[in-house]
Formats: structure tokens, sequence, C-alpha cells
């Protein structure tokens, strides 16, 4: 056999074929993460379930803007190495409202379906989000620290107070789980446009709170 430089091995068509689509992969996912600020983040409690689970693991990357319903990863208030996943649900200028086990939007009940029940552990207040900071909860509201109570957790107190999220805490939007392999595909926000004046009569989660 000769000895041939790497340059002038051959090398066949189908081999080729599969290095340049390799090579290709490799370029879209690295430039993905330095340009784009893809990152990897692992889901650690169960205040977004059914939606997330503990031990999921995601692909988040910032978009162009946040939208309603986006599944977001946002920087820990109370603890400033720590990210969390939740649910974006007020935007700037928005106001909140939790009653009778459900969120009112803008005065509006709130259609969430991905919920696995009402809100029966709290109500919250009308809260208005300020300027350049968005107000987020989990989907397991009744197990979920989150922006309903964060203000008294970061002043360490057992009050419920809500507390906003400065848009600058918001790392990312969740856009993929690739673990576990039964779970693998796109997370996709739900797009939180189905506003009703009133809670609809026979809603469970629009009963009132005992």
């Amino acid at each position: 056999a000769q000895d041939l430089p790497w340059w002038r091995v051959r090398v066949s068509p189908g081999r080729q074929a599969a290095g340049l689509v390799l090579l290709a992969l490799a370029s879209v996912f690295f430039y993905a993460m330095l340009a784009k600020g893809m990152r990897f983040f692992v889901v650690e409690s169960i205040s977004m379930e059914p939606t997330l689970h503990a031990g999921d693991r995601l692909v988040a990357m910032p978009p162009a803007e946040y939208q309603r319903g986006d599944i977001v990863i946002v920087r820990d208030p109370s603890e400033s190495r720590a990210f969390l996943v939740k649910r974006l649900i007020g935007l700037p200028g928005d106001t909140v409202e939790i009653r009778g086990g459900a969120v009112y939007l803008n005065g509006q009940y709130l259609s969430e379906p991905y919920r696995p029940e009402p809100i029966a552990s709290y109500r919250m207040p009308p809260f208005t989000v300020s300027a350049n900071a968005v107000f987020v909860l989990g989907d397991n509201s009744n197990h979920s620290v989150d922006s309903h109570n964060w203000a008294a957790a970061v002043k360490n107190s057992d009050a419920v107070a809500p507390g906003e999220v400065p848009l600058e805490l918001v790392i990312a939007r969740a856009f993929f789980q690739y673990y576990p392999p039964a779970r693998m595909g796109t997370v996709r926000g739900y797009p939180l446009t189905r506003l009703l004046e009133e809670a609809p009569a026979r809603s469970q989660s629009a009963q009132p709170l005992q």
C-alpha cells in the first residue's frame, strides 16, 4: 500500500456527502451557540408540570421579541446564579390579577388549558407590570414560586406579594426538548389571545375559592 498525504486520500462519494452534511450541521450548531446565544438547561422542579417535568432538558435561545404565553428561562431574582423556567403571562403595561382560581389579564379572564388544576393556594390583587419588566407564572401554580410572590421571597417574608422580572433577567425562550427521548420535540408556547370578559360559569378553573 502506498502511503499518501491526507489531502490525497480517496474517499467514496457517499462518505464525502455524509462528511459535508455533518460539517454543515456542526457549522449551524456552533453558529447558533456563538451568534444566536443558544443555551441548554435542565428543569429542576415541578412548577411547570404537566408541560415540563423535573429532569427535562431544554434548548433555549433569545427570540426577536417575547410574546405572552412563551415558556422562558429567567434568572432567579433571589439567587443570581440560578435559572428558572416559567411561562410569560404579562408584558410591560399589562395588569395581572388572580382570583376565583383563574388568571385575569387586563381585566379579562385568561384561558389556560395547560394548567393541571385551578389556582387554589392564593389570590393576588391586580398588579401592573412596569416598563422593561415581565410577569411570569408556573403552569403548576399551586406549587410554584414565581412572580405572584417573588417580592415576598426576596424580602424573606411569608406574605404573598407580587414581583415582576426585569427584562434583563429573561435569558431566553425554550424552543426544543431533547431529553427524555420519549418526550423529545418542540416546546411550544400557548398564545394568550383568547380572552373572555368573564370566566365561563361552568369552568372549573373559575370556581370561587372556599
